[in-house]
Protein backbone atom coordinates (compact mmCIF):
# COMPACT_ATOMS: atom_id res chain seq x y z
CA UNK A 1 0.00 0.00 0.00
CA UNK A 2 1.50 3.48 -0.96
CA UNK A 3 2.27 5.42 2.27
CA UNK A 4 -0.65 7.89 2.94
CA UNK A 5 -0.99 11.46 1.69
CA UNK A 6 0.20 13.76 4.46
CA UNK A 7 -2.16 16.44 1.96
CA UNK A 8 -4.89 15.93 0.44
CA UNK A 9 -7.23 18.68 -0.89
CA UNK A 10 -11.15 19.62 -0.41
CA UNK A 11 -13.13 17.56 -2.60
CA UNK A 12 -10.37 15.92 -4.18
CA UNK A 13 -12.81 12.53 -5.11
CA UNK A 14 -14.52 14.62 -7.49
CA UNK A 15 -11.65 16.32 -8.98
CA UNK A 16 -9.81 12.91 -9.70
CA UNK A 17 -13.27 11.76 -11.18
CA UNK A 18 -13.44 14.48 -13.80
CA UNK A 19 -9.56 13.90 -14.65
CA UNK A 20 -9.76 10.00 -14.95
CA UNK A 21 -12.85 10.41 -17.46
CA UNK A 22 -10.02 11.47 -19.63
CA UNK A 23 -7.75 8.52 -21.20
CA UNK A 24 -5.38 10.91 -22.00
CA UNK A 25 -4.60 13.76 -19.48
CA UNK A 26 -4.08 17.31 -21.05
CA UNK A 27 -0.67 17.63 -22.06
CA UNK A 28 -0.78 21.47 -22.64
CA UNK A 29 1.35 24.00 -20.00
CA UNK A 30 1.98 27.50 -20.31
CA UNK A 31 5.07 29.76 -19.47
CA UNK A 32 5.23 33.82 -19.58
CA UNK A 33 6.46 34.74 -23.26
CA UNK A 34 7.66 38.49 -22.87
CA UNK A 35 7.17 40.80 -25.88
CA UNK A 36 3.81 41.54 -27.60
CA UNK A 37 4.66 41.15 -31.03
CA UNK A 38 6.71 37.97 -30.46
CA UNK A 39 3.04 36.53 -28.48
CA UNK A 40 0.76 38.19 -31.21
CA UNK A 41 2.85 35.90 -34.07
CA UNK A 42 3.04 32.96 -31.80
CA UNK A 43 -1.07 33.09 -30.87
CA UNK A 44 -1.79 33.35 -35.11
CA UNK A 45 0.20 30.82 -35.61
CA UNK A 46 -1.43 28.52 -33.48
CA UNK A 47 -4.56 29.54 -34.85
CA UNK A 48 -3.29 28.42 -37.96
CA UNK A 49 -2.51 24.94 -36.97
CA UNK A 50 -5.60 24.09 -35.50
CA UNK A 51 -7.56 25.40 -38.28
CA UNK A 52 -5.29 22.83 -40.46
CA UNK A 53 -5.91 20.23 -38.12
CA UNK A 54 -9.68 20.84 -38.27
CA UNK A 55 -9.54 20.14 -42.10
CA UNK A 56 -7.32 16.38 -41.38
CA UNK A 57 -4.23 18.16 -42.55
CA UNK A 58 -2.56 17.32 -39.19
CA UNK A 59 0.35 16.65 -40.82
CA UNK A 60 0.96 20.06 -42.49
CA UNK A 61 0.26 21.69 -38.99
CA UNK A 62 2.96 19.17 -37.54
CA UNK A 63 5.30 20.70 -40.23
CA UNK A 64 4.91 24.47 -39.51
CA UNK A 65 5.44 23.73 -35.83
CA UNK A 66 8.82 22.17 -36.56
CA UNK A 67 9.78 24.89 -38.79
CA UNK A 68 9.24 27.77 -36.56
CA UNK A 69 10.46 26.11 -33.56
CA UNK A 70 14.08 26.11 -35.48
CA UNK A 71 13.41 29.63 -35.80
CA UNK A 72 11.86 30.86 -32.97
CA UNK A 73 13.21 33.21 -30.29
CA UNK A 74 14.66 30.96 -27.21
CA UNK A 75 11.92 32.13 -25.07
CA UNK A 76 8.75 30.92 -26.71
CA UNK A 77 10.75 27.56 -27.56
CA UNK A 78 9.88 25.84 -24.51
CA UNK A 79 5.94 26.03 -24.97
CA UNK A 80 6.27 25.51 -28.83
CA UNK A 81 8.11 22.26 -27.99
CA UNK A 82 5.03 21.25 -25.65
CA UNK A 83 2.31 21.88 -28.04
CA UNK A 84 4.42 19.90 -30.65
CA UNK A 85 5.35 17.09 -27.83
CA UNK A 86 1.49 17.12 -27.45
CA UNK A 87 0.90 16.73 -31.01
CA UNK A 88 3.31 13.92 -31.29
CA UNK A 89 1.86 12.15 -28.62
CA UNK A 90 -1.95 12.17 -30.47
CA UNK A 91 -0.42 10.86 -33.18
CA UNK A 92 0.90 7.48 -32.12
CA UNK A 93 -2.59 7.39 -29.88
CA UNK A 94 -4.47 8.00 -32.88
CA UNK A 95 -1.96 5.59 -35.27
CA UNK A 96 -2.44 2.86 -32.77
CA UNK A 97 -5.80 3.14 -32.38
CA UNK A 98 -6.01 2.81 -36.24
CA UNK A 99 -4.26 -0.07 -36.36
CA UNK A 100 -6.74 -1.83 -33.82
CA UNK A 101 -9.51 -0.49 -35.68
CA UNK A 102 -8.63 -1.77 -39.56
CA UNK A 103 -6.65 -5.12 -38.44
CA UNK A 104 -8.42 -5.87 -35.06
CA UNK A 105 -4.48 -6.57 -33.67
CA UNK A 106 -2.36 -3.66 -33.57
CA UNK A 107 -0.02 -5.53 -31.47
CA UNK A 108 2.81 -4.50 -33.44
CA UNK A 109 4.89 -1.05 -33.63
CA UNK A 110 4.35 0.47 -37.36
CA UNK A 111 7.17 2.20 -38.94
CA UNK A 112 4.97 5.54 -38.90
CA UNK A 113 4.66 4.91 -34.72
CA UNK A 114 8.19 4.95 -34.83
CA UNK A 115 9.19 7.72 -36.85
CA UNK A 116 7.19 9.51 -34.53
CA UNK A 117 8.41 8.03 -31.44
CA UNK A 118 11.88 9.02 -32.18
CA UNK A 119 10.97 12.63 -32.66
CA UNK A 120 8.96 12.82 -29.59
CA UNK A 121 11.76 11.32 -27.62
CA UNK A 122 14.79 13.67 -29.30
CA UNK A 123 11.95 16.45 -28.18
CA UNK A 124 12.19 15.14 -24.42
CA UNK A 125 15.85 15.09 -24.41
CA UNK A 126 16.48 18.34 -25.98
CA UNK A 127 13.52 20.55 -23.54
CA UNK A 128 13.70 19.73 -19.41
CA UNK A 129 10.14 20.96 -19.59
CA UNK A 130 9.06 18.29 -21.12
CA UNK A 131 10.50 16.19 -18.34
CA UNK A 132 6.64 15.39 -16.92
CA UNK A 133 4.90 12.06 -15.49
CA UNK A 134 1.82 13.50 -18.06
CA UNK A 135 4.14 12.69 -21.41
CA UNK A 136 5.66 9.39 -19.91
CA UNK A 137 1.97 8.44 -18.51
CA UNK A 138 0.63 9.00 -21.96
CA UNK A 139 2.49 6.71 -23.59
CA UNK A 140 2.34 4.03 -21.11
CA UNK A 141 -1.31 4.66 -21.91
CA UNK A 142 -0.93 3.95 -25.52
CA UNK A 143 0.97 0.63 -24.78
CA UNK A 144 -1.18 -0.62 -22.50
CA UNK A 145 -4.77 -0.47 -24.67
CA UNK A 146 -2.43 -2.15 -27.48
CA UNK A 147 -1.71 -4.92 -24.84
CA UNK A 148 -4.67 -5.08 -23.79
CA UNK A 149 -6.36 -5.40 -27.29
CA UNK A 150 -4.07 -8.37 -28.13
CA UNK A 151 -5.44 -9.82 -24.65
CA UNK A 152 -8.84 -9.56 -25.94
CA UNK A 153 -7.66 -11.14 -29.47
CA UNK A 154 -5.91 -14.21 -27.63
CA UNK A 155 -9.47 -14.20 -25.38
CA UNK A 156 -12.31 -14.01 -28.03
CA UNK A 157 -10.28 -16.18 -30.40
CA UNK A 158 -7.72 -18.64 -28.60
CA UNK A 159 -6.32 -19.94 -31.47
CA UNK A 160 -2.66 -19.53 -31.28
CA UNK A 161 -2.23 -16.24 -33.34
CA UNK A 162 -1.42 -14.94 -29.80
CA UNK A 163 0.07 -17.48 -27.44
CA UNK A 164 -0.13 -16.62 -23.48
CA UNK A 165 3.53 -17.05 -23.44
CA UNK A 166 3.82 -13.70 -25.77
CA UNK A 167 1.44 -11.97 -24.49
CA UNK A 168 2.96 -12.22 -20.65
CA UNK A 169 5.91 -11.15 -22.02
CA UNK A 170 4.65 -7.88 -23.53
CA UNK A 171 3.01 -7.21 -20.13
CA UNK A 172 6.15 -7.78 -18.07
CA UNK A 173 8.37 -5.43 -20.41
CA UNK A 174 5.02 -2.83 -19.54
CA UNK A 175 5.35 -3.49 -16.37
CA UNK A 176 8.31 -2.75 -15.70
CA UNK A 177 8.10 0.82 -17.50
CA UNK A 178 4.91 1.29 -15.33
CA UNK A 179 6.43 0.73 -12.17
CA UNK A 180 9.52 3.28 -12.49
CA UNK A 181 6.81 5.91 -13.45
CA UNK A 182 4.64 5.28 -10.81
CA UNK A 183 7.41 5.25 -8.56
CA UNK A 184 8.81 8.80 -9.52
CA UNK A 185 4.77 10.35 -9.27
CA UNK A 186 4.57 9.24 -5.75
CA UNK A 187 8.27 10.75 -5.17
CA UNK A 188 6.97 14.07 -6.43
CA UNK A 189 3.80 13.78 -4.62
CA UNK A 190 5.70 13.08 -1.40
CA UNK A 191 8.13 15.83 -2.19
CA UNK A 192 5.45 18.24 -2.82
CA UNK A 193 3.75 17.47 0.57
CA UNK A 194 6.61 17.50 2.47
CA UNK A 195 6.74 21.46 1.64
CA UNK A 196 3.10 21.40 2.78
CA UNK A 197 4.31 20.13 5.78
CA UNK A 198 7.15 22.84 6.01
CA UNK A 199 4.16 25.30 5.52
CA UNK A 200 5.29 26.43 1.89
CA UNK A 201 1.63 25.91 0.56
CA UNK A 202 0.77 28.04 -2.64
CA UNK A 203 -2.04 27.75 -4.98
CA UNK A 204 0.93 26.75 -7.64
CA UNK A 205 1.82 23.74 -5.23
CA UNK A 206 -1.87 22.68 -5.20
CA UNK A 207 -2.25 22.77 -8.48
CA UNK A 208 0.67 20.37 -9.03
CA UNK A 209 -0.10 18.07 -6.10
CA UNK A 210 -3.71 17.94 -7.89
CA UNK A 211 -2.45 17.29 -11.24
CA UNK A 212 -0.01 14.31 -10.02
CA UNK A 213 -2.86 12.89 -7.99
CA UNK A 214 -4.96 12.65 -10.91
CA UNK A 215 -1.98 11.02 -13.18
CA UNK A 216 -1.44 8.49 -10.54
CA UNK A 217 -4.97 7.73 -10.64
CA UNK A 218 -4.72 6.89 -14.48
CA UNK A 219 -1.39 4.65 -13.14
CA UNK A 220 -2.65 2.84 -10.79
CA UNK A 221 -6.26 2.15 -12.95
CA UNK A 222 -3.28 0.85 -15.83
CA UNK A 223 -1.31 -0.87 -12.98
CA UNK A 224 -4.34 -2.77 -11.95
CA UNK A 225 -5.13 -4.48 -15.15
CA UNK A 226 -1.69 -4.98 -16.12
CA UNK A 227 -1.00 -7.39 -12.79
CA UNK A 228 -4.22 -9.10 -13.67
CA UNK A 229 -3.48 -9.59 -16.98
CA UNK A 230 -0.09 -11.15 -15.99
CA UNK A 231 -1.62 -12.99 -13.17
CA UNK A 232 -3.97 -14.64 -15.87
CA UNK A 233 -1.31 -15.20 -18.38
CA UNK A 234 1.17 -16.82 -15.88
CA UNK A 235 -0.53 -19.19 -13.43
CA UNK A 236 2.65 -19.52 -11.10
CA UNK A 237 2.41 -15.92 -10.24
CA UNK A 238 -1.14 -15.70 -10.26
CA UNK A 239 -2.04 -15.09 -6.61
CA UNK A 240 0.16 -12.24 -6.19
CA UNK A 241 -0.36 -10.33 -9.05
CA UNK A 242 -4.29 -10.99 -8.06
CA UNK A 243 -3.63 -9.35 -4.88
CA UNK A 244 -1.36 -6.45 -6.37
CA UNK A 245 -4.00 -5.98 -8.88
CA UNK A 246 -7.10 -5.71 -5.61
CA UNK A 247 -4.89 -3.29 -4.15
CA UNK A 248 -4.08 -0.85 -6.72
CA UNK A 249 -7.79 -0.43 -7.92
CA UNK A 250 -8.95 0.00 -3.83
CA UNK A 251 -6.28 2.68 -3.99
CA UNK A 252 -7.97 4.25 -7.10
CA UNK A 253 -11.00 3.97 -5.41
CA UNK A 254 -10.16 4.93 -1.90
CA UNK A 255 -11.25 2.46 -0.19
CA UNK A 256 -9.22 0.22 2.50
CA UNK A 257 -8.02 -3.47 2.38
CA UNK A 258 -10.73 -4.83 4.56
CA UNK A 259 -13.34 -3.07 2.81
CA UNK A 260 -17.04 -4.89 2.64
CA UNK A 261 -18.20 -4.76 -0.54
CA UNK A 262 -21.62 -5.96 0.84
CA UNK A 263 -22.17 -2.91 3.04
CA UNK A 264 -21.36 -0.63 0.81
CA UNK A 265 -23.81 2.09 -1.41
CA UNK A 266 -23.50 1.90 -4.93
CA UNK A 267 -24.60 5.55 -5.12
CA UNK A 268 -22.07 6.68 -2.99
CA UNK A 269 -18.89 4.84 -5.26
CA UNK A 270 -19.40 7.42 -8.03
CA UNK A 271 -19.60 4.22 -10.51
CA UNK A 272 -20.88 7.01 -13.23
CA UNK A 273 -17.36 7.34 -14.08
CA UNK A 274 -16.27 4.60 -16.09
CA UNK A 275 -12.82 4.53 -14.54
CA UNK A 276 -14.16 3.89 -11.19
CA UNK A 277 -16.99 1.42 -12.38
CA UNK A 278 -13.88 -0.77 -14.28
CA UNK A 279 -11.91 -0.20 -11.37
CA UNK A 280 -14.65 -2.31 -9.33
CA UNK A 281 -14.65 -4.70 -12.23
CA UNK A 282 -11.00 -5.58 -11.98
CA UNK A 283 -11.60 -5.93 -8.15
CA UNK A 284 -14.21 -8.71 -8.90
CA UNK A 285 -12.23 -10.67 -11.31
CA UNK A 286 -8.93 -10.68 -8.71
CA UNK A 287 -11.48 -11.39 -6.33
CA UNK A 288 -12.89 -14.58 -8.59
CA UNK A 289 -9.65 -15.32 -9.65
CA UNK A 290 -8.08 -16.37 -5.66
CA UNK A 291 -11.21 -17.93 -5.01
CA UNK A 292 -13.79 -15.70 -3.17
CA UNK A 293 -16.69 -16.51 -5.42
CA UNK A 294 -19.01 -14.59 -2.65
CA UNK A 295 -17.09 -11.12 -2.95
CA UNK A 296 -17.13 -11.25 -7.20
CA UNK A 297 -21.09 -11.63 -7.34
CA UNK A 298 -21.31 -8.47 -4.49
CA UNK A 299 -19.22 -6.19 -6.98
CA UNK A 300 -21.22 -7.01 -9.87
CA UNK A 301 -24.10 -6.78 -8.06
CA UNK A 302 -23.34 -2.66 -6.91
CA UNK A 303 -22.53 -3.14 -10.73
CA UNK A 304 -25.88 -3.46 -12.14
CA UNK A 305 -26.70 0.47 -10.58
CA UNK A 306 -28.56 2.80 -13.13
CA UNK A 307 -25.55 5.09 -12.49
CA UNK A 308 -23.04 2.68 -14.32
CA UNK A 309 -23.10 3.37 -17.90
CA UNK A 310 -24.69 0.41 -20.08
CA UNK A 311 -21.99 -0.24 -22.21
CA UNK A 312 -19.91 -1.61 -18.67
CA UNK A 313 -23.00 -2.91 -17.46
CA UNK A 314 -23.21 -4.64 -20.77
CA UNK A 315 -20.07 -6.20 -19.96
CA UNK A 316 -20.64 -8.27 -16.88
CA UNK A 317 -21.54 -11.33 -18.62
CA UNK A 318 -18.29 -11.36 -20.19
CA UNK A 319 -16.00 -10.94 -17.77
CA UNK A 320 -17.77 -12.86 -14.95
CA UNK A 321 -17.76 -16.14 -16.99
CA UNK A 322 -14.31 -15.39 -18.60
CA UNK A 323 -13.19 -14.78 -16.04
CA UNK A 324 -14.46 -18.19 -14.14
CA UNK A 325 -12.62 -19.37 -17.40
CA UNK A 326 -8.84 -17.77 -17.27
CA UNK A 327 -8.46 -19.67 -13.81
CA UNK A 328 -9.70 -23.30 -15.06
CA UNK A 329 -12.74 -22.64 -12.42
CA UNK A 330 -15.22 -24.38 -15.38
CA UNK A 331 -18.10 -25.22 -12.74
CA UNK A 332 -18.60 -21.72 -12.23
CA UNK A 333 -18.02 -20.97 -16.04
CA UNK A 334 -20.86 -23.63 -16.83
CA UNK A 335 -23.28 -22.03 -14.09
CA UNK A 336 -22.79 -18.38 -15.76
CA UNK A 337 -22.99 -19.73 -19.24
CA UNK A 338 -26.23 -21.55 -18.21
CA UNK A 339 -27.62 -18.13 -16.16
CA UNK A 340 -26.68 -16.24 -19.14
CA UNK A 341 -28.56 -18.37 -21.28
CA UNK A 342 -31.85 -18.31 -19.33
CA UNK A 343 -31.49 -14.58 -19.35
CA UNK A 344 -30.77 -14.06 -22.85
CA UNK A 345 -33.86 -15.72 -24.18
CA UNK A 346 -36.06 -13.16 -22.60
CA UNK A 347 -33.85 -10.30 -24.84
CA UNK A 348 -34.07 -10.19 -28.53
CA UNK A 349 -30.85 -10.38 -30.61
CA UNK A 350 -28.07 -8.43 -30.30
CA UNK A 351 -24.75 -8.38 -31.85
CA UNK A 352 -23.32 -8.12 -28.54
CA UNK A 353 -25.08 -11.60 -27.08
CA UNK A 354 -23.98 -13.14 -30.60
CA UNK A 355 -20.45 -12.40 -29.99
CA UNK A 356 -20.77 -13.01 -26.29
CA UNK A 357 -21.75 -17.07 -27.32
CA UNK A 358 -18.90 -16.68 -30.09
CA UNK A 359 -16.41 -16.05 -27.15
CA UNK A 360 -17.67 -18.69 -24.90
CA UNK A 361 -17.69 -21.74 -27.55
CA UNK A 362 -14.20 -20.96 -28.87
CA UNK A 363 -13.17 -21.01 -25.11
CA UNK A 364 -14.91 -24.66 -24.98
CA UNK A 365 -12.71 -25.93 -27.41
CA UNK A 366 -9.79 -24.28 -26.18
CA UNK A 367 -10.21 -26.13 -22.83
CA UNK A 368 -10.78 -29.74 -24.28
CA UNK A 369 -9.79 -31.28 -21.13
CA UNK A 370 -12.37 -29.63 -19.01
CA UNK A 371 -15.14 -32.40 -19.05
CA UNK A 372 -17.59 -29.44 -18.63
CA UNK A 373 -16.43 -27.80 -21.96
CA UNK A 374 -18.69 -29.91 -24.45
CA UNK A 375 -21.72 -28.60 -22.17
CA UNK A 376 -20.67 -25.04 -22.09
CA UNK A 377 -20.03 -25.71 -25.68
CA UNK A 378 -23.72 -27.13 -26.56
CA UNK A 379 -24.72 -23.78 -24.53
CA UNK A 380 -22.72 -21.58 -26.65
CA UNK A 381 -24.33 -23.28 -29.65
CA UNK A 382 -27.86 -23.26 -28.60
CA UNK A 383 -27.06 -19.15 -27.91
CA UNK A 384 -26.17 -18.52 -31.58
CA UNK A 385 -29.03 -20.74 -32.85
CA UNK A 386 -31.20 -18.25 -30.78
CA UNK A 387 -29.67 -15.77 -31.96
CA UNK A 388 -29.49 -16.97 -35.69
CA UNK A 389 -26.44 -17.54 -36.12
CA UNK A 390 -26.37 -20.78 -37.83
CA UNK A 391 -23.28 -19.50 -40.43
CA UNK A 392 -20.86 -18.82 -37.38
CA UNK A 393 -21.76 -22.40 -35.65
CA UNK A 394 -21.33 -23.88 -39.30
CA UNK A 395 -17.70 -22.20 -39.77
CA UNK A 396 -16.40 -22.96 -35.45
CA UNK A 397 -17.83 -26.89 -36.87
CA UNK A 398 -15.31 -26.86 -40.26
CA UNK A 399 -12.93 -24.58 -37.97
CA UNK A 400 -12.58 -27.33 -34.84
CA UNK A 401 -13.68 -30.39 -36.95
CA UNK A 402 -16.54 -30.59 -34.76
CA UNK A 403 -19.58 -32.64 -34.96
CA UNK A 404 -22.55 -32.00 -32.96
CA UNK A 405 -23.83 -35.02 -31.26
CA UNK A 406 -27.11 -36.79 -33.23
CA UNK A 407 -30.38 -35.48 -31.55
CA UNK A 408 -28.95 -32.49 -30.38
CA UNK A 409 -31.42 -30.00 -29.33
CA UNK A 410 -28.98 -27.33 -31.48
CA UNK A 411 -28.50 -30.33 -34.45
CA UNK A 412 -32.17 -30.81 -35.01
CA UNK A 413 -32.20 -27.33 -34.98
CA UNK A 414 -29.05 -26.62 -37.21
CA UNK A 415 -30.52 -29.30 -39.88
CA UNK A 416 -33.94 -27.33 -39.86
CA UNK A 417 -32.16 -24.41 -41.06
CA UNK A 418 -30.16 -26.41 -44.09
CA UNK A 419 -33.20 -27.61 -44.89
Amino acid sequence: MRPTDKWKPIALRPALACACAIVSFSLYASIEVQGNAQESRLRKDQQVRRYLQKLNLDQLAVQQLEDELKVADARVRPELALELATIYTAQIRNEVRGQIAQTGQGTTSSAAVEAVRKKLAKLTDEFDELNHPKFATALISIEFSRNQNAFFVWAGNRDGTETPKKLSNQFKQLGETWSEEYKNVQSRIDEYNRKVDNRIETSELRNRIDELTAIRSQLEFIGGWLCYYEGILDPSNRRRKMLDARELFLDLLQLGSDVQFADLDADELELEVDWFSRSLIGIGCASLATGNVREQEQIFGLLQNAKVSPLVRAELDWWAFQGAAFVNNWDRAKELAQRKLESSSKQPPSRETARFWLTMANTSFASKDAPQAIVIRLIAYQGLARENQFNVIDELNRKHKYTLPEGSFVDDWLKGYQA
